[in-house]
């Protein structure tokens, strides 16, 4: 073998592939797998359990549970009915009740650790697993229903590609078990709960698995590309946001015979909701404010004595989402005021402004090119929010290098949308390029 010269830039990707035709019917099967079995946040007790079960058939140290995550800095947690029924379908879909109780309320997903023979540099990937509150589409041409393999749990469904977020983190496990003697250093793989709103990211934080990175990788399906086989590299637009749950609390009375005695809850929620609309605009940064859930009112003749609303700003980056939260709490205690009601707003999840490292930018370009033949690969903004910012952020302050993806792909759908879907070759392009990253950093 030639001997290589430090000067020489060499990527060892030249060497490695690691998708072979076993792998990608592994990737479609174990998707599939999940997508039918789609849970929110905080209440994936079905994919925890599944994701640890595989894990420990791997050369890899499993933490899941209390070994996982602490109390605390939990955003946007379910209601306990919530987390009973999501519970009792775990149960009868075969998850052990001992499991559930180890997860349940809070604890769900899990990180597989590889601490290879000789020290090197610490990676982390981020995966996240959770699902939507989306009825999935059983139209005739939606390939889940036609195929087999849509959501079985009602009002729930995997709009957003996280199955297959799933199924490349389980993946790049088995690659790295498999090959864990070409390695130096350590691997963190974080399956990570409750990305949706923004709620999870907190708690990964706080459990310890993100300090002393030295990189921290993270991606999506679909998003900002389009065509299968494109990869883009995230640059900027990454949005900051808040979520803000939100509950006026009045006073019930007789709608006819003595509404002078109530203090109307959703006539308050609904000037809140007027005004924070009328937000003037934080210059020429972008900034937004959307309330998308109001519930109000048990009866027509009777005064709302509360109204729950959940509401969300965003901006371009935190000050300019800062300047909208502001206002709108401003607001909320206004219009509190102007019936004479009383206001609660509690913080359901948080995400900030984020790019990727400039040097990760061009590693993954020649990756990527070399691991396709000149394939396309894109700089391009989020013009959204993902909780892994909070992640990245965090480890910029130690000094890790950070980056996020995103993997082409042809979509039936918006995201979290009914008939939303990916096409699986996107898996066998994300797998090969995280797998390839890793041994690029990491080869002996």
């Amino acid at each position: 073998m030639k001997k290589i010269k430090k000067s020489e830039k060499v990527l060892v990707s030249v060497i490695y592939k690691f998708v072979d035709e076993n792998l990608k019917k592994e990737l479609v099967s174990l998707r599939r797998f999940f997508h039918k079995k789609p849970e929110e946040g905080w209440c994936e007790f079905f994919t925890t359990y599944n994701i640890v079960q595989y894990l420990k058939k791997l050369k890899c140290d499993v933490y899941y549970g209390h070994n996982f995550l602490k109390p605390g800095e939990r955003y946007g947690l379910c209601s306990n009915n919530d987390f009973e029924l999501s519970a009792e379908r775990a149960k009868n879909q075969g998850v052990p009740e001992s499991f559930i109780n180890e997860v349940t309320k809070g604890f769900t997903g899990a990180v597989a650790v590889f601490k290879f023979k000789n020290p090197g540099p610490v990676c982390v990937f981020r995966f996240d697993i959770d699902a939507l509150k989306v009825e999935e589409s059983n139209n005739k041409d939606h390939k889940p229903y036609n195929c087999g393999f849509m959501s079985e749990n009602t009002g729930f469904s995997h709009a957003c590609g996280h199955d297959g977020h799933i199924t490349v983190g389980l993946l790049l496990c088995s690659i790295l078990s498999k090959n864990s003697e070409d390695l130096k250093g350590e691997i963190r793989v974080i399956f990570q709960m409750a990305e949706e709103g923004c709620r999870g990211a907190s708690a990964v934080i706080k459990s310890g698995f993100v300090d002393g990175a030295d990189y921290v990788f993270g991606g999506h399906i679909g998003i900002s590309t389009v065509k299968t086989g494109e990869l883009a590299v995230i640059t900027d637009g990454f949005l900051a946001t808040t979520k803000l749950d939100i509950v006026f609390k009045g006073k019930s009375a007789h709608a006819a015979n003595s509404p002078h005695l109530g203090k109307n809850a959703m006539l308050a929620a609904a000037q809140f909701v007027l005004a924070s609309s009328a937000i003037p605009r934080f210059g020429d940064k972008i900034t937004s404010v959307n309330t998308g859930i109001f519930n109000s009112g048990t009866g027509r003749n009777i005064i709302p004595d509360s109204a729950y609303l959940k509401t969300e700003t965003r901006g371009y980056d935190s000050e300019a989402d800062n300047y909208m939260q502001k206002e709108v709490i401003q607001r909320a205690k206004g219009a509190a005021e102007m019936y004479g009601c009383d206001v609660e707003i509690n913080t359901a999840g948080k995400a900030c402004s984020f790019a990727s490292n400039s040097e990760l930018v061009k590693m993954a370009k020649e990756i990527y090119a070399d691991m396709t033949e000149g394939g396309t690969i894109l700089e391009k903004s989020f013009t959204a929010s993902e909780d892994f910012t909070n992640i990245a952020v965090y480890a910029e302050k130690t000094g890790a290098k950070c980056a996020y993806f995103t993997f082409g792909s042809y979509l039936a759908g918006p995201h979290h949308s009914s008939d939303f879907d990916f096409d699986e070759e996107v898996l066998f392009n994300e797998t090969e390029f995280m797998a390839r990253i890793a041994f690029d950093i990491l080869k002996n």
